[in-house]
């Protein structure tokens, strides 16, 4: 099995912009890179339609996932709204009916249960990104970064990791195939620095946590760490 998965914007198209400055291409390509890792973990290919901060127009990313014959896509954003209050997560098809809207309510399932976010259900829309693949396709709004609350929540690495473990459960579960290595679903910041602590490779986890949150990525570099040594 092979995923096609897509960070949304990215490059000179920052997405939506939080009250706080977050932008959503950083949350979108940090979610997917996480996600990566834990498909690659339960012995699914993945391919990125990108992996650093580039732009990329739609056409050429769902050409990518296309050309790569994936068998299921997922595209990963952040919601956005006039109203403040708007704070809720959901999943996006094409049309009712087949294997998206299947695979949507188990992904759906997991990111409520995982978040503790208001349920925004399966809603249908007319998405370039689930409209041109080739193969069944997602695309997950992971909460309004326009809300304050769930802005601060999405720039927090261990909550980027539960967004992708919950969309990686939610794949392998309908895929009906077991993760190699369920930890690394359920991994966080706080298990890695404390897993890398006990082995000796760290001191101090507070300096590193800080470190996690002011420099982009290194979280995942320490959970992979931990993951490799533990």
């Amino acid at each position: 099995m092979k995923i096609g998965i897509d960070p949304g914007h990215g490059g000179n198209d920052p997405g939506a912009v939080g009250l706080n400055g977050l932008l959503e291409k950083d949350v979108t390509l940090s979610i997917s890179q996480k996600l990566v890792a834990m498909l690659q973990d339960g012995e699914v290919k993945t391919y990125l339609s990108r992996n650093t901060d580039e732009t990329m127009g739609l056409l050429t990313r769902t050409s990518l996932i296309n050309n790569m014959k994936c068998d299921y896509s997922v595209s990963v954003h952040c919601n956005a709204s006039e109203n403040r209050e708007a704070a809720y997560i959901a999943t996006y098809i094409q049309a009712i009916g087949g294997e998206a809207e299947k695979l949507a309510a188990i992904v759906q399932a997991h990111l409520v249960a995982a978040t503790g976010w208001t349920d925004g259900g399966i809603k249908v829309a007319n998405l370039h990104m689930n409209r041109e693949v080739k193969c069944p396709s997602i695309l997950v709004e992971c909460g309004f970064i326009s809300n304050l609350e769930q802005e601060q929540e999405l720039g927090k690495p261990e909550i980027q990791s539960k967004i992708a473990g919950a969309i990686a459960q939610g794949f392998m579960e309908y895929m009906n195939i077991e993760p190699a290595k369920e930890a690394n679903i359920t991994m966080n910041i706080d298990k890695a620095l404390k897993i890398l602590q006990g082995k000796g490779i760290i001191s101090s986890p507070d300096y590193w946590k800080m470190a996690a949150q002011c420099m982009r990525y290194l979280d995942n570099l320490l959970i992979n760490v931990a993951n490799y040594v533990k």
